[in-house]
């Protein structure tokens, strides 16, 4: 006991004293930098190749911090993990109240920061200009389902700000965070980690997709899965739901279906009464209705693969690589998180069959899907690997402490703090940016135009209220942006050729302003008069808005 007592201090002061030195070496650079320096002869003679030691101080300076957090969170983690058998469960309620009320608060102001991108703001718009009947005809051009734009329905319709997306994405895994932690059955420790790791306290609560909707749902299935006898009805209307919510989670919805079938359906009906028998089949259809209706949104695009971007069939076997590089995992870490879940795979078969078929038929389906149709390179789309880890973990039955530490290990290996600093210090997106600096620096009869592309286009329907924005490929107006009536221009000319077009015209507005997603060559704006601003993000792709006048 004495000895364990001993490591455990060796292993929580080493944590705490490499917090300590990252912090030192965030603070001053220049060690960082002597300390490659240093290193540089002996790593070249054991690797047989010059080491990079601008990459690596780079490297080294551009993650200190968030190594240093990572270091001081795994201290307090161990911490808490050793003592779990000392802590009363009193106390463990009222710090997870305390870290629950510190994530609300955190989350709360990293979402006021948070610029939305693209993709969130365009499932905004197709909810507040379409009728249901056309949203649902839309879906096969996008690539997801119905029902998050019918949630965003009516706070779009009546005019909510765009912000209000992005509230129902965090008071949906708030909600979801505090049902995990109030019913799992977890460590302290691995509560903690779960809530603080950047899929819970990032991905799915700021950055505003149909991701969010997962997890609640997939959390509330986990705590009645053991009582889906005693409420076949819930259990039914939970995966139909879940059906509805993306493409990658089918794997899983199709096989915890398939269990249902076979192990709460079939082998036990002869001992069921004539309600409960009627209770598990109505529960089974409203599966099957539910995975029918994201069937038929989505399965039409298969014939419209010339309008879909989303249906580009190819053959990527290392498609793993895209959960990995999705989670926004550190480089070194990614070898030890395939052997991880080789390893749990390897485990569950051993212990707890069910919850081996549903870990790996859900990840072989995902797999094969980023391999021959859509990686899974956007995070809320990898993490969602960890997310479905959760629910096995959470309803098998291996030991309390086998499936924590599981869970906590993996926890730590996407926590990435620096995501939430790095969205405060700089935009995620440009487009509110773009848009607010349009309506501050220029009169509502300016004429914008746009070359045509996702980003522009998703900005145009931003700024249409208030402004006149063309497409200067045809000096259309801008409609309403979606895949099916996607502008593609008959006659292809340079950029420079489109804007002496706009100026030759001489009806609209002089100057008038040009947004575009990649930068324009000033070679190729030889004669034209013009300023230009950039406007860099994080994740949605920089744009770059020109003041042309003529001469």
């Amino acid at each position: 006991m004495k000895k364990q007592i001993a490591e455990s201090k060796i292993v929580i002061i080493s944590f705490f004293v490499l917090s300590v030195s990252f912090i030192i070496l965030s603070l001053f650079p220049f060690l960082g930098n002597t300390l490659i320096d240093l290193l540089k002869t002996p790593v070249t003679l054991l690797k047989g190749s010059d080491l990079n030691v601008a990459s690596w101080q780079k490297g080294l300076n551009e993650s200190s911090f968030e190594l240093a957090i990572l270091f001081f969170f795994f201290g307090i983690l161990f911490c808490l993990f050793r003592m779990n058998n000392k802590i009363s469960e009193k106390q463990s309620k009222i710090i997870c109240i305390v870290s629950f009320i510190i994530y609300i608060l955190l989350t709360l102001i990293l979402l006021f920061f948070h610029e939305p991108w693209r993709d969130e703001i365009h499932s905004w718009v197709l909810a507040k200009n379409y009728s249901i009947s056309k949203l649902f005809y839309e879906m096969r051009y996008e690539g997801h389902f119905i029902l998050w734009n019918l949630i965003l329905m009516p706070f779009a319709k009546l005019g909510f700000p765009i912000i209000t997306l992005n509230i129902i994405s965090w008071l949906l895994t708030c909600f979801a965070m505090w049902i995990f932690l109030k019913y799992s059955d977890f460590y302290l420790s691995t509560k903690i980690s779960i809530l603080f790791s950047s899929a819970f306290f990032y991905w799915y609560p700021i950055v505003s997709r149909c991701y969010s909707l997962v997890v609640p749902l997939i959390v509330i299935l986990a705590v009645i899965y053991k009582k889906r006898n005693e409420k076949p009805l819930l259990f039914g209307i939970l995966l139909a739901l879940l059906s509805n919510t993306h493409a990658y989670i089918e794997g899983f919805v199709g096989i915890v279906t398939l269990m249902f079938l076979v192990q709460d359906i079939v082998l036990p009906w002869k001992n069921y009464s004539a309600e409960e028998k009627k209770q598990h089949i109505i529960a089974f259809f409203i599966i099957i209705l539910g995975i029918l209706i994201a069937f038929l949104q989505v399965t039409p695009a298969f014939f419209i693969q010339d309008k879909n971007e989303a249906v580009a069939f190819h053959f990527y076997i290392k498609a793993y690589k895209s959960f990995l590089s999705g989670s926004n995992i550190f480089k070194l870490f990614k070898p030890l998180v395939l052997f991880l879940v080789l390893f749990v795979f390897i485990y569950l078969f051993k212990k707890d069959k069910s919850s081996f078929l549903i870990l790996f038929g859900s990840y072989l389906y995902m797999y094969l899907f980023a391999v021959f149709l859509y990686d899974a390179s956007i995070a809320n789309r990898a993490l969602l690997w960890l997310v479905i880890l959760l629910f096995v973990l959470w309803v098998s039955n291996i030991t309390l402490f086998q499936k924590s530490l599981f869970l906590i290990i993996c926890a730590i290996f996407v926590f990435r703090p620096s995501l939430n600093y790095t969205d405060i210090k700089e935009d995620f997106s440009s487009l509110q940016t773009v848009k607010n600096n349009i309506e501050q620096t220029y009169q509502s009869d300016t004429d914008i135009f746009i070359i045509t592309g996702h980003n522009t286009a998703t900005l145009a329907t931003m700024l249409s209220d208030n402004y006149s924005v063309y497409h200067i490929e045809s000096m259309k107006k801008v409609e309403l942006f979606s895949f099916s009536g996607k502008y593609n221009p008959h006659v292809k000319k340079t950029a420079p050729e489109y804007i002496n077009d706009v100026i030759a015209n001489g009806k609209f507005s002089n100057p008038f302003v040009l947004v575009t997603d990649s930068v324009l060559s000033n070679d190729d704006l030889q004669g034209i008069s013009y300023s230009v601003k950039e406007f860099p993000c994080i994740l949605g792709g920089s744009l770059w808005t020109y003041e042309i006048k003529r001469n």
